[in-house]
């Protein structure tokens, strides 16, 4: 009482678990060969992925995370 302490439950637990190992083990990797500029990666993908950075950064921009 008195602090603003969290107490982790136990599905909070699992649930931070399953986020990091599923960055860890699988957008990490498959993010740093689909990011390459290797010729490999199909256009309609590097398309998206460019989509998606732009809205990455366009909501930064709109948080004041990034200038």
């Amino acid at each position: 009482p008195g602090s603003h302490r969290y107490h982790v439950t136990d599905l909070g637990w699992r649930t931070a678990q399953l986020f990091t190992r599923t960055y860890t083990r699988l957008l990490r990797p498959g993010l740093a060969h689909l990011m390459t500029t290797s010729p490999t990666t199909p256009p309609a993908i590097r398309h998206r992925l460019d989509q998606l950075q732009t809205t990455f950064d366009d909501y930064a921009r709109h948080a004041n995370l990034i200038t």
